[in-house]
């Protein structure tokens, strides 16, 4: 079974929200790196781009995971090309 709920497992560990849906909702891989900071930072990129997307807080990482998935499937169901998540914060793990 595909949805064997390896981004809950990931959301469980890490404490950040992944999408969530029916169906088919993980198209691409997804980094995660996380850092112990005493302030928040956080930015989201495709692996193959220079462009970061500022991430503002921990509820908003699941949409821009989203957004970048729907960028990277537009042409096909998965994608090659990985999402990579940075945060910095204090509680991270």
């Amino acid at each position: 079974d595909q949805s064997s709920g390896k981004s809950s497992v990931l959301e469980f560990i890490s404490g950040i929200p992944f999408p969530r849906g029916a169906g088919l909702v993980t198209k691409c891989a997804t980094q995660l790196t996380m850092k112990k900071s005493s302030t928040w930072k956080a930015w989201a990129q495709i692996d193959s781009s220079t462009v970061q997307h500022a991430i503002e807080s921990r509820e908003e990482v699941a949409d821009i995971i989203s957004k970048l998935t729907e960028d990277l499937c537009k042409e096909s169901d998965f994608s090659d090309s990985s999402i990579v998540i940075t945060i910095e914060a204090p509680d991270v793990p």
